[in-house]
């Protein structure tokens, strides 16, 4: 195969490329500092140098199931900043989703309930624009994540899942057992009910499911574009997203055919947004050509047609 005609694949929206990247750091970043706390109970301390306050080894073994707490809030804060980082650049890649959505994805409060939805509700306003796409069991337990941080974190019960949605939960657990690894639902909802901090376990069921749901949306909004419109699509956002846009406008399209084609893929790779292969897979897809006759302009023609003024 030619190298003209080798493919581009668009499998990975940008927002899902962020959350998937909050939810790697937050679980790699958690099962560290858990191992390095246990290891710490029976070792003696090695403080780096750069510790300018006072600290001492605590004898006390509540003090490390305190770390250990604070440790497992920040994973579930990283991971539902992520969903909510997704919704937002969701919003903000023209033709992804109408712009009846935007409100409710940027989190802005809403006159029909008076009040801003909570990230578990906008994730579902974005899942009933895909009919389908997610399991309402999924969605479940990503609305269980976003009580649990509330609850956990924040201290906050305003939203506290009701007996109806957590019963429909244990409902799941076969489903669960057998479908996703084993996961325990009934004890997770038996922990949240008793205002217990989620078990490791707990977690990965939470985070693989928020992850589920995203991956399903995204790739039934990307299916829902064309290769062109979302190449188009992809350049702009990245593009206004850009600290300088005119500036990484200037350098991308400066020589106009080929190479500004070749930066721009590289430029999308960087950002985990395509990948190049020699079968077309999920989500859309083109050519090199293809990809070329679209994008191969020069800066006149970007300027005009991204809405970057070059002067």
């Amino acid at each position: 195969m030619s190298s003209s005609n080798r493919i581009i694949k668009f499998g990975v929206t940008p927002g899902l490329a962020s959350a998937r990247k909050s939810v790697g750091d937050a679980t790699r970043c958690l099962n560290g500092i858990i191992v390095a706390l246990e290891t710490l109970k029976h070792v003696d301390p090695v403080k780096p140098p750069d510790l300018q306050m006072s600290w001492h080894k605590s004898d006390n073994l509540s003090d490390f199931d305190e770390m250990r707490t604070f440790a497992v809030k920040s994973a579930i804060v990283t991971v539902m900043d992520g969903l909510d980082q997704y919704l937002r650049v969701t919003s903000r890649v023209p033709g992804l989703v109408p712009e009846a959505l935007h409100d409710d994805l940027n989190g802005r409060r809403d006159p029909k309930i008076e009040r801003r939805r909570t990230v578990a509700e906008r994730l579902r306003v974005l899942a009933s624009y895909v009919p389908n796409a997610v399991d309402g069991r999924i969605l479940l337990i990503v609305d269980l994540l976003g009580a649990w941080r509330n609850e956990f974190v924040h201290g906050d019960k305003r939203h506290r899942l009701g007996n109806s949605q957590l019963k429909e939960i244990k409902g799941s657990d076969a489903w669960f057992k057998s479908e996703r690894g084993g996961a325990d639902v009934v004890g997770l909802v038996h922990r949240y009910q008793n205002e217990q901090a989620p078990s490791l376990m707990d977690l990965v069921t939470l985070f693989a499911s928020t992850q589920r749901a995203l991956f399903n949306i995204d790739e039934r909004l990307l299916f829902q574009m064309t290769a062109k419109e979302y190449a188009l699509a992809l350049t702009h956002h990245l593009l206004h997203e850009d600290p300088d846009p005119k500036q990484r406008l200037d350098k991308i399209f400066e020589h106009g055919g080929f190479k500004t084609c070749a930066r721009l893929r590289t430029w999308f790779l960087s950002r985990g947004c395509c990948s190049m292969g020699k079968v077309i897979g999920s989500g859309p897809a083109m050519t090199r050509a293809e990809f070329n006759a679209v994008l191969g302009m020069g800066r006149n023609k970007a300027s005009e047609l991204f809405r970057i003024p070059r002067d």
